[in-house]
């Protein structure tokens, strides 16, 4: 899990970058409808379509559950930029 700064959200080639460093994604979970958009338009500059090449999932229910999830499990959240 990653979190972005609002900087990095706003900024598709950024976001990008962000996003290729990860190598190998197909799926992108989004806290919200803002990022979800930004995500869609990162993609589009690596060159990758939505639905075809990645996922981007909207849930904010399903986002506070995960949360949830991982304070019980002991995980840290990493923070990127």
């Amino acid at each position: 899990m990653i979190e972005l700064a609002e900087a990095e959200a706003n900024n598709p080639e950024v976001l990008a970058g962000i996003l290729a460093s990860l190598g190998g994604l197909t799926a992108i979970f989004a806290s919200n409808d803002f990022l979800a958009v930004a995500v869609q338009k990162a993609a589009r500059l690596m060159g990758r379509s939505v639905p075809q090449d990645v996922s981007v999932v909207l849930g904010l229910v399903t986002w506070a559950l995960l949360l949830i999830a991982r304070s019980f499990s002991g995980s840290t959240v990493a923070a990127g930029g």
